[in-house]
This record gives structure tokens, sequence and C-alpha cells, in this order.
């Protein structure tokens, strides 16, 4: 009954935990249904969404290498998988809000996008290459950031190793609100050219997304805009409002919001609790997402 709501409950001696429920991990198709209710005990407008559970490591034909699929629409649902010499290579997000204990967010798909509500806005990129590659050279946003990585893992923004600890160090400009291109071309160790990689991600704020779309709705409902002009669109002949959805609605909060109450409700985070006392978000899931088990785990 108390916030925050996870679905196996949390708790605090201390430390603040989450509990793991195995079966959200199994392999196989899983349907969530939540049922919000408002302060006076009014039941709100139900979320149900399907995701998939798959493992890429004992059934290709799943998902191959995809991992995580992010369902943005007209997108491409391979990452970036490229070959070379002796194996593949593939472009890795992270994130480095410590950067000390980084943490993989997921192998970037053409047309991901990634709110910094759920991820942070402190990433790095790493091209994580088999074979023989001897150096990667990065392009950002088309000359932005251009640099050479001579050193396994490669890095865009290097990483380091100080007093027995490995870090990764945070590229600003990676987790900057926009849509951001990232390439990187692989060098063998006879310095002939390999495969390019490029992958063009959106990062979005969904807390300025929701305000103006709540701004919106609210315009709609009173049928005056922030002009001051009557919406003929979204007043009907009769007076009653008739509001529209806002991309940021699709983006968070799968359901339609029939009631101003709805708005509470952000949409289902899907969490890592592989160490319940140190958890880690995996994203706002989204129906037939896909969840790779080699790459988060099954926790």
């Amino acid at each position: 009954r108390g916030a925050p709501y996870f679905l196996g409950g949390d708790y605090y001696m201390g430390t603040f935990s989450i509990h793991t429920v195995g079966q959200v991990g199994d392999v196989g198709t899983h349907t969530l249904r939540v049922i919000p209710y408002s302060p006076s005990g009014a039941q709100l407008t139900p979320v149900s969404i399907t995701y998939h559970v798959v493992d890429s490591s004992t059934d290709v034909s799943a998902s191959g290498v995809d991992g995580l699929q992010s369902p943005v629409e007209n997108s491409a649902t391979t990452p970036a998988l490229e070959s070379v010499s002796g194996g593949t290579s593939r472009l890795i997000l992270w994130n480095t809000t410590n950067e000390t204990s980084p943490n993989v967010i997921k192998p970037l798909v053409e047309g991901d996008t990634f709110d910094v509500q759920v991820y942070g806005d402190r990433f790095s990129i790493e091209v994580e290459v088999v074979g023989d590659v001897q150096q990667v050279v990065f392009d950002f946003d088309h000359g932005a950031i251009h640099k050479v990585e001579s050193f396994a893992p490669y890095f865009i923004g290097g990483d380091g190793y100080f007093v027995g600890t490995t870090s990764v160090n945070t590229v600003g400009t990676v987790g900057e609100v926009g849509t951001h291109t990232v390439a990187a071309t692989l060098i063998s160790s006879s310095g002939a050219q390999l495969a390019s990689l490029s992958v063009t991600y959106n990062v979005v704020d969904s807390s300025t997304m929701e305000s103006s779309a709540m701004s919106s709705d609210a315009e709609a409902v009173s049928g005056v805009t922030s002009s001051g002009l009557v919406d003929s669109q979204t007043s009907s002949p009769n007076g009653e409002s008739s509001p529209t959805r806002s991309p940021a609605d699709s983006l968070t909060a799968p359901p339609t919001r029939s009631d101003p109450s709805q708005s509470l409700m952000k949409g289902l985070k899907l969490w890592n609790t592989e160490v319940e006392t140190n958890l880690q978000a995996i994203k706002m899931l989204r129906d037939n997402d896909v969840i790779d088990i080699d790459v988060y785990g099954d926790k």
C-alpha cells in the first residue's frame, strides 16, 4: 500500500532493497496487469503489458544477440552488429553515473530511445569486439567527437585503472537530450580497415514532455489554448472535451488517461535485482518488449 510499488515488495533495514520475483525473469511470454487506485479509493485505468524473456545463449533464433529490443515505431530491432575477422562487434551503451561501478544498459539498436528519468544522463559507449581488432576510431554526431582508442576495452571516452578499480569515463554529450549518431571504424592489427558501425539513437526527458502533455490536456479540457483561443479540434459542439494523446503519453504511459488522477502513474519499470540491496533499473516496459537474460540476467 505504500510507495514505491513493487510486485514483490520492498523493505528497508539500513539499506533499501527490492524482493526478486522469480517468475518475472523466467524464459517465456508474460503478461502483467496493474490496477491503480486514487487516494479516494476510486479505481483508475488498469495497465496491462505483455513482454517476452529469452535466452540467446541457448536459443539464437529467439533474439540472436539483440538482447532487449526497443519497440520504437518504424525502427530496426537488430542491434548494430558487423562481422570482423574471427568474430563480431557491436555498440554497447553504459550508464556511468558511478564511473568506478558502471552498468551496461543494452546493445544499441537503430532508433533506440532512452529516457533520462529512467537511466540518468551520464553515459559512455563501448565497441564490443571479438577477433583481430587493434584499434577503434569513434565519430560522434558527425565530428562533434573524434576519438581513437588503441587498447581494449574500447570506450568512446576511454577507461582507466586507479587504486585497484577499473573506471569508465562519462562523455557528457552522449547523454544530452536530442538525437545522436555514433559511428565506429574497426582497424585490424595489420592496419586494415574492417567493419564500420553506425547507430542513431534518441535521448528524451519524459518529465518535461509529460509537463507539456499535461498542459495540453488541461487546454483540451477547458477548450482554451495557451494563446487564449478556443481549440475547436479538442472541444466538441456540446462543450465536452476530447483531449488527444501526445507522444509523451505513448513513450512513458501506455494507457489512455481517462481520469486526471491517472497521471500519477508513470508506467511499469523493470528492475534487475541480482543484488537486492544494489538494484539497477533496466527500462520502462512497453508491450512486446524482449528481454534477453544473457544480457540482463534473470533476477
